[in-house]
């Protein structure tokens, strides 16, 4: 089983982070969580299978004003994962 639970987010107006934070957001909230499910992949299916547990922000659903960049990381991962599993399930690899 993995479970990927990273994440967190940024307060404050768009205008007042810097790139460097916005850019570490994506880069935790994003692209982390598909890197390590992406490593974890071959060893699931050697092992016959297993489970990804994806958690996300609600964020992801809803926006906040005051966390400018936590919605769109996390609307993309879930919107991401949703079809990849039908991709990963067992029979689809048959």
């Amino acid at each position: 089983m993995l479970i990927s639970n990273a994440g967190y987010g940024l307060f404050g107006a768009a205008e007042e982070l810097t790139d460097e934070q916005v850019e570490h957001l994506v880069a935790t909230n994003l692209v982390g969580p598909i890197h390590f499910i992406r490593a974890a992949l071959p060893h699931l299916r050697r092992s016959g299978g297993g489970r990804v547990i994806q958690i996300s922000s609600y964020g992801g659903q809803v926006a906040f004003r005051e966390l400018t960049y936590i919605t769109p990381p996390s609307g993309v991962l879930k919107a991401s994962w949703s079809p990849s599993r039908r991709r990963l399930s067992p029979s689809a690899s048959a």
